[in-house]
């Protein structure tokens, strides 16, 4: 698998190799223009990995996320979601709810730059 990770992912590069990816990363070529990035990614047919969107995966499911208000279209609140809980997205494969809750700070730590 032949990678290219963006400014943003810079903590992801030597996991990743030593994993055996070949991975190249954006700042060590001198690039960071978004259109740049995905020229570079065609021409080297590498995958880019970006952290450009924030929650785009559901991590039960790995269906899409989307933004949602706190409550259905119908109106009702999931129980389970918080009063307080704002944004709010929704998977649309499982219907699972995500918000920023009192985990947000964790999981932050455990991405790379702390984002």
């Amino acid at each position: 698998m032949r990678l290219l990770l963006d400014a943003m992912c810079g903590g992801l590069r030597a996991p990743l190799r030593m994993c055996g990816h070949d991975t190249a990363y954006a700042l060590d070529r001198d690039v960071e223009a978004d259109d740049r990035l995905l020229a570079l990614a065609r021409e080297e047919e590498r995958t880019l990995i970006t952290r450009d969107r924030e929650l785009a995966r559901c991590g039960r499911c790995n269906g899409r996320l989307e933004g949602v208000g706190r409550e259905d279209s119908d109106g009702e609140r999931p129980a389970y979601v918080p009063e307080t809980a704002d944004p709010v997205w929704r998977c649309r494969d499982c219907g699972q709810r995500f918000w920023r809750g009192s985990h947000w700070a964790d999981v932050r730590e455990r991405l790379p730059d702390g984002q």
